[in-house]
């Protein structure tokens, strides 16, 4: 499987499960399966990555939180 071409591999990860708007159970099971099949390989990590992250949602909530993650120095 690690010896397709990444272009293959992008094509078939773009018919993985899709985040709905209509239910949070059927959004986290899609992301589930985005995150599982990330972690085949490296080149299905790469494939499912910006699949991954094109649906990531900030609440204005979490703001701070998020800009903390990134802000931590580093040991």
């Amino acid at each position: 499987m690690d010896r397709l071409p990444l272009g293959i591999i992008g094509r078939i990860a773009s018919y993985l499960p899709k985040p709905s708007g209509d239910g949070a159970s059927s959004n986290a099971d899609s992301r589930l399966v985005r995150l599982a099949i990330a972690s085949v390989s490296r080149k299905w990590q790469f494939a499912v990555e910006p699949l991954v992250f094109r649906s990531m949602e900030l609440e204005s909530t979490d703001l701070d939180e998020f800009a903390s993650v990134f802000s931590a120095s580093q040991p």
